[in-house]
């Protein structure tokens, strides 16, 4: 499991506690930071929590993040958007999970996606030769 025993038993804290304004103080161990943000992201893609998805997209510690740590965030949770059943990932490896998520995952994994989206600075991508001359 991504993060460990201890970043499921947190995970599953939260899950059991009622849904609340924001429950987000259940992530204790470990702590909610830019450092474990993307173990959470996973966990909560991974047990379908379209309410842990949403809040942790809401958190301070989301919305504090640098361009550099969302591009970093997305290249690992754009791979759980893929539905596992072609047994291989775009990306080349295999395939993350298998089986599609439920609607209401798949839009809270999709508004994760565009809330990163939202906080790249173009300016700090820059192509190398390769692709600057189109190629593959």
């Amino acid at each position: 499991f991504p993060g460990g025993s201890e970043l499921l038993r947190s995970v599953l804290a939260y899950l059991k506690e009622a849904p609340r304004e924001s429950s987000l103080s259940a992530l204790t161990s470990p702590a909610l930071s830019a450092e474990t943000l993307g173990n959470y992201l996973v966990a909560a893609t991974l047990l379908e929590s379209p309410r842990l998805l949403r809040e942790l997209a809401h958190s301070s510690v989301f919305t504090g993040l640098h361009s550099l740590q969302a591009r970093s965030l997305l290249e690992k949770v754009l791979p759980l958007s893929e539905d596992g059943r072609a047994g291989t990932s775009v990306f080349g490896g295999p395939a993350c999970r298998k089986g599609a998520l439920s609607t209401a995952a798949e839009e809270a994994l999709a508004e994760v996606i565009g809330r990163l989206c939202e906080q790249l600075d173009p300016r700090e991508f820059v192509l190398g030769p390769r692709y600057a001359k189109g190629g593959p």
